[in-house]
């Protein structure tokens, strides 16, 4: 079960096709949609084969929306592996699968994944082709010199905009006035031009240009960003829609987490400063995400303010946001690996650093992964346009954007620490009923409803004020008739109370609604009654009681 590299499409669905062969009584994998090649886009079931099953409080993990961060999908496969093997040898845990249900989406961009597996260039997720009558002029692209991995390629020229690194040789740093224009160089992704005028030096748009977290509900607009874009309307990718539709079929999920790379930072909402959550929601959502990276190295990181790439235009249409916004399900992205701090580099805002590079940041990663069995020394290699050009520097997939292989298996150790702590807050609804007997003829069921969990019965109120989950119904019934029916609202979570009425643990206090509520019903004759609970996120569940 432990990692050390990282599965193709292929193999990953052979790995899920054998678990679901072998706990047939506990996970069943089934298709909620196809990408845009036809690719099926996986969603495995875990939790036992009984009835209600997706009725049960629910956790849902997904990998995959960028299909270069293959950490995430191994991420997701790595924690299914680990509770599928945890029900066969822990008997509570295996009770805990009987009472509640785990989705998980290992790979929502199967085309991409595949694609970059194969060694294609970067892609960020989908093969959505560009608009009809696109035409694409300049430098694309692509594996020149066959070795299945797309590098850098540099060629020397005085109007360049980088020099050699003298302290690093490999890397390719920013050139300055003080540098002599003989020792320039222009730097690109190896490649060649596409519909060339034989003059112009100029960058190609991206051929795969769809950015899938940007694709989503949640505050969707249309939006371009690092030469990718938004698609053209929420859900117009049919990746992005069958993650949407998949979603909104199973109202029993109250907690979710999206894996990505590369930060090594647990992201927690808000995502814009006019976000439609709640403070309480927003409070309590800080509160967990803290508490699933406690004791390990990972942050947890507000993304308003903290990991915004512009304040003034933030950006729509992310998965976790739309957990959270349109769903209301405390929903969080979790970047795998932190790429720096593996090279000894403290950074103080990753986000800032994508948009403004420091330049002693660059050199301190090639100089750290220049001893990953993928780099590349440079080399000259005879290109078909440009000439005697050379090609080098470090293999991107298993250094920056993701663990090396031998650093892998740590890595998804910790993982699934914060994976599995965000699985545990899922709410609980418990019932009890007291006879009360008034007569020969006639007793009162005290019945008292109470939450157990982290979260609240709504999972968080966003999902209550959406009108997605309705309050805690309970109903009595006799042999023969229904004898009543009552709507008790929302329960809280003892989450909630600590970030709310007991923030202040020195002077702590009860909350104004509180995680337990009750109904007294009168009823007639000996009885037996039928008393029925139903929460849409906390379960349900029935007792028959008599005089």
């Amino acid at each position: 079960m432990a990692h050390s590299s990282y599965p193709t499409l292929a193999e990953l669905g052979s790995v899920l096709e054998v678990l679901a062969a072998d706990f047939a009584q506990l996970v069943e994998l089934e298709t909620i949609g196809h990408s845009t090649e036809g690719r099926p886009i996986w969603l495995v079931s875990l939790g036992q084969r009984t009835a209600g099953r997706d009725e049960r409080p629910a956790f849902w993990l997904d990998g995959g929306t960028h299909c270069a961060e293959w950490a995430g999908v191994v991420g997701a496969l790595d924690a299914l592996e680990r509770w599928t093997q945890r029900a066969s040898t822990d008997p509570r845990f295996a009770d805990w699968l009987g009472q509640h249900t785990i989705y998980v989406v290992p790979c929502i961009s199967p085309d991409g994944y595949a694609s970059m597996m194969s060694g294609a260039p970067y892609l960020r997720s989908t093969l959505r082709p560009p608009p009809d009558g696109t035409v694409r002029t300049g430098w694309s692209p692509e594996d020149i010199d066959g070795d299945g991995v797309v590098r850098l390629m540099r060629w020397r020229h005085p109007a360049g905009a980088f020099v050699i690194d003298e302290a690093v040789p490999l890397h390719m740093r920013f050139r300055t006035p003080d540098d002599d224009a003989a020792e320039a160089f222009f730097v690109a992704e190896e490649g060649q031009f596409v519909e060339w005028d034989g003059v112009r030096w100029t960058g190609a748009k991206r051929e795969f240009g769809l950015d899938l977290n940007r694709n989503f509900p949640g505050s969707w607009r249309p939006f371009t960003m690092f030469g990718m874009d938004a698609g053209a309307f929420p859900g117009s990718a049919p990746e992005s829609r069958a993650l949407v539709d998949a979603l909104h079929a199973r109202p029993n999920v109250s907690s979710a987490m999206s894996l990505h790379t590369f930060t090594g930072a647990l992201l927690v909402p808000p995502y814009r400063a006019d976000t439609p959550l709640g403070r309480g929601d927003v409070a309590l959502m800080a509160s967990l995400g803290r508490d699933c990276v406690r004791n390990t190295q990972y942050a947890a990181i507000p993304v308003c303010p903290d990991f915004t790439y512009d304040a003034a235009n933030p950006i729509g249409g992310v998965w976790a946001d739309s957990l959270a916004t349109v769903f209301g399900v405390a929903g969080y992205t979790l970047e795998i690996w932190n790429p720096f701090a593996a090279a000894g580099i403290e950074m103080d805002n990753v986000a800032h650093f994508f948009r403004d590079p420091d330049p002693d940041v660059l050199q301190g990663l090639v100089a750290h992964f220049s001893s990953q069995p993928g780099t590349r020394a440079w080399q000259p290699v005879d290109h078909p346009q440009l000439g005697v050009v050379e090609v080098g520097g470090i293999e991107m997939q298993r250094t920056v954007r993701n663990p090396p292989d031998e650093r892998l298996a740590d890595e998804l150790d910790t993982v699934f620490r914060i994976i599995d702590r965000a699985r545990r807050v899922l709410p609980k609804v418990r019932c009890t009923v007291t006879v009360e007997v008034r007569g020969p003829e006639s007793a009162d069921l005290l019945i008292i409803v109470e939450n157990l969990g982290y979260l609240g019965t709504a999972g968080i109120e966003q999902a209550a004020i959406l009108g997605r989950v309705p309050g805690v119904r309970v109903e009595v019934r006799s042999e023969h008739a229904a004898v009543a029916t009552h709507d008790l609202g929302q329960l809280d979570g003892w989450g909630q109370t600590r970030t709310g009425s007991g923030s202040m643990p020195l002077l702590p206090a009860l909350p104004a609604r509180g995680h337990r509520t009750s109904v007294r019903v009168r009823v007639d004759g000996p009885g037996p009654w039928t008393v029925a609970w139903h929460s849409v996120r906390a379960g349900r569940g029935e007792l028959v009681v008599c005089r």
